[in-house]
């Protein structure tokens, strides 16, 4: 019962953070204080208590320094001209009749190269929506095509946050899931790509608006140096360079182009690193502003505090009633639509794609160890189910921020089919390992 009642504080915190637009951090904090005051009552000491809570957060210490680096990152790409290299350089590629097809294929490469979902939705995404709007293009499609995109590299990219989480909790090598991960979604992708290209022929451009285009010309030199700083992330990866050191090197280039191809100064680039960046032309605000280091310690905070929770279930097995009964669910209908049912659960209730990998990998993580199942199938369970589940529920930030950016709500979702095809293909396959 005292477990139940803290589940329920930490739930309702929630909800109403996200109804009062409060941040994540309080509720999280005030579940914290709940699942400490079931350790007390169950006897564990206060000193024993924090220990595990701060072990639980030092198994995040890797995936911490990543979204660090990719917050200045985020901020730096834009000001250095990448991400306008990219959005310049894709729409002229565009014909009438494969608009929708190059915005998904544009959003999967720009996220691949970044590994952030909301940092290609905010800013590509935004700006493929204002092209389909003006050459009247259905702009669900567009917008579903754009997050199959932009959730492709938020969960396959190495530099991706969630990525590293789920190397993180499950004890695997990033780069090998990466691989993993790749395979798995193929057929999905190139089933998407079809379907995507019936739907671009159908549903053309009727005009081309390239404003935001010379908007971006005039105020980048887009020279082939903008494009560096990504060809340095989408490369060194392949010589399984640590991931922390292809962003830092791509940090690095970011810094120098910002400066001597775009002319800003040291300190002003410096300033970008860390608070984020603001353009200076009024009509790309709303679109280029974001990225940082500061701006990022929110989603550092949310991951640490997030991953204390792991630490007082591991340390106390105040769980262990309630990984029994996913245990038994596990029996009766199989190892991955037990992890699939879990995951909407935890996304629905928490709203939230973090929140919801972190709670998924601890109620599900006693079958993995009781069947002495490999980690790698673990990783990948979790990969095909949780990560791309938490897009589907329509009021999880992971979906409705992204959408409401695009201008649209989750009307959107039926499009966006690779987020469908990666779980159910997965489902499948291992449906006919079993048989």
């Amino acid at each position: 019962m005292d477990l139940l009642i803290a589940f329920l504080v930490l739930i309702i915190s929630v909800l109403f953070s996200l109804f009062q637009n409060f941040s994540l951090l309080i509720p999280l904090g005030i579940g914290l204080i709940g699942f400490i005051s079931v350790g007390l009552y169950r006897q564990f000491t206060l000193r024993s208590l924090f220990k595990m809570a701060l072990d639980g957060a030092k198994n995040s210490l890797g995936v911490i320094q990543v979204l660090a680096l990719i917050g200045c990152l985020t901020a730096l790409w834009r000001a250095c001209g990448t991400i306008s290299f990219f959005v310049v350089f894709g729409v002229k590629l565009i014909t009438p009749h494969i608009f929708i097809l190059v915005a998904f294929f544009l959003s999967s490469l720009v996220s691949y190269a970044m590994g952030t979902s909301f940092g290609v939705a905010g800013t590509i995404g935004v700006i493929l929506m204002s092209i389909a709007r003006a050459g009247n293009v259905n702009e669900l499609i567009a917008a579903g095509a754009i997050l199959s995109g932009v959730y492709f590299g938020d969960r396959t990219a190495p530099t991706s946050s969630c990525a590293n989480l789920v190397a993180s909790l499950t004890k695997t090598d990033l780069y090998d899931n990466v691989k993993r991960m790749l395979k798995s979604a193929a057929i999905p992708y190139a089933i998407c790509i079809f379907l995507y290209a019936v739907l671009a022929w159908k549903n053309p451009l009727s005009r081309a608006d390239t404003s935001l285009v010379s908007i971006l010309e005039s105020n980048f030199s887009l020279s082939v140096w903008t494009i560096i700083p990504a060809v340095i992330l989408l490369v060194l990866p392949l010589f399984r360079i640590p991931v922390r050191i292809a962003v830092s090197v791509s940090i690095l280039c970011s810094f120098a182009v910002s400066m001597a191809c775009q002319q800003l100064s040291f300190w002003d680039t410096f300033h970008t690193m860390l608070f984020g960046y603001k353009p200076s032309d009024p009509a790309l605000i709303s679109i280029l502003s974001g990225g940082g280091f500061i701006p990022m310690l929110t989603t550092i905070l949310i991951v640490t505090l997030s991953s204390t929770y792991s630490g007082i279930f591991n340390g106390t097995n105040m769980i262990s009633g309630i990984q029994g009964n996913i245990s038994n669910l596990c029996d009766k209908i199989g190892r991955f639509p037990t992890v699939v049912a879990t995951s909407i659960l935890s996304c629905a209730v928490f709203c939230n794609q973090t929140m919801g990998i972190i709670f998924t990998h601890e109620m599900v993580s006693k079958i993995y160890q009781e069947k002495k199942i490999d980690r790698s199938t673990f990783m990948l369970d979790i990969a095909n189910s949780t990560v791309l589940i938490a897009v589907l529920i329509p009021w999880s930030i992971a979906s409705s921020v992204p959408l409401s950016w695009m201008g649209v709500n989750f009307r959107a979702l039926p499009y966006a089919f690779l987020l469908y095809f990666i779980p159910l293909f997965y489902a499948i396959q291992e449906w006919h390992k079993t048989e």
